[in-house]
């Protein structure tokens, strides 16, 4: 017993070592953070070391970090890696460095870290309230399919299912808009404020130019100074901080946790958790997180778009997503009462 809590002592206090790191600029004989250009970097190696996990490279273009507890798989060709099985959009691709791959700081801190080590995000009160907000609405129909499966119709139903969902687990929610009804996007986010909002979540269905793209995609707002994953653009942007950013690490833990739980329950194609700007992630005063749970544009996602079983299980991941963010705080007034 106590060999165990021992190393569990020695992680957490390579954890910290590692945040204190990234956060000054050095790590390990100060090579954690690498200065390319004037940009902080971080070393996949020293990454593993600093976590305590098995560095590997599988073949020319995968890159493994592996532990007891955690796995996290790199293509160094691709923007998109695997956290725990999860998929993953970095802000921007790996670059090669003697031997070695790096991301950016902002990832590791970011993307990375507040899912690997959530406590330390997660130290103020347990949140009390979930507030839904159905996209769309009223003039405003969003996507259409082509069985005419409106967006604003069919996010209204999911939102109120989640509602139920979260009320049958103690979880207290309201919704932006109960019925067919435009509310304007800055009212969405003045009634988060209103309500004392601790935890925002934006729910959509897809649409797609292609109608072969499927599956589910969640975002959380993009860093400040990255291009977004929704632009296509790999350019650097100015680096412009809104209400929003505030609360990203915090944005980060509850995407994770309910893209991982939208996956578990509708069994839907993983496109993975994103970055975007839209206006409710980037002005609404606390965590929030976005929604696209199937897409409309695809025949066979609008047929179970239209099946209330389907909707019951993008409902169920959502409040599902949300119940397991919540336990993440209790965890963490656990170990830090």
């Amino acid at each position: 017993m106590f060999v165990l809590y021992k190393r569990r002592f020695t992680v957490a206090l390579l954890l910290i070592v590692l945040l204190a790191s990234i956060a000054s600029g050095a790590g390990a004989g100060g090579a954690t953070v690498k200065w390319i250009s004037g940009e902080p970097f971080v070393a996949m190696r020293d990454l593993a070391s600093y976590y305590g996990m098995k560095y590997s490279r599988t073949d020319s273009k995968t890159v493994e970090l592996r532990s007891r507890w955690s796995r996290i798989r790199f293509n160094v060709k691709s923007r998109l890696f695997k956290l725990n099985g999860i998929s993953v959009w970095l802000h921007e691709g790996p670059r090669p460095y003697h031997g070695d791959w790096l991301i950016t700081r902002a990832d590791a801190q970011r993307l990375i870290d507040p899912v690997l080590a959530s406590a330390r995000y997660l130290k103020s009160g347990i949140p009390r309230v979930v507030v839904l907000d159905p996209g769309h609405g009223g003039k405003d129909k969003g996507a259409t399919g082509s069985r005419n499966v409106q967006e604003k119709l069919a996010v209204l139903d999911i939102a109120k299912r989640a509602r139920s969902h979260l009320k049958g687990m103690g979880i207290k929610a309201l919704l932006t808009r109960e019925g067919d009804k435009f509310i304007s996007l800055n009212r969405r986010v003045q009634l988060a404020s209103k309500w004392d909002a601790d935890l925002f979540v934006s729910i959509h269905l897809n649409a797609s130019q292609s109608s072969s793209a499927h599956g589910v995609e969640t975002y959380i707002l993009t860093s400040p100074g990255f291009p977004s994953t929704n632009t296509g653009s790999r350019k650097r942007v100015r680096k412009l901080r809104y209400p929003g950013t505030s609360f990203d690490h915090r944005s980060t833990v509850a995407g994770y946790a309910i893209h991982k739980n939208l996956l578990a329950k509708t069994g839907a194609a993983d496109r993975g958790l994103r970055e975007a700007r839209f206006f409710v992630l980037k002005n609404v005063t606390c965590p929030a997180v976005l929604v696209e749970g199937a897409f409309l544009s695809n025949p066979a996602e609008q047929r179970k778009i239209l099946d209330s079983n389907y909707r019951d299980a993008i409902a169920k991941g959502i409040a599902y997503g949300v119940l397991e963010y919540l336990n993440e705080y209790r965890r963490a007034h656990l170990k830090n009462p």
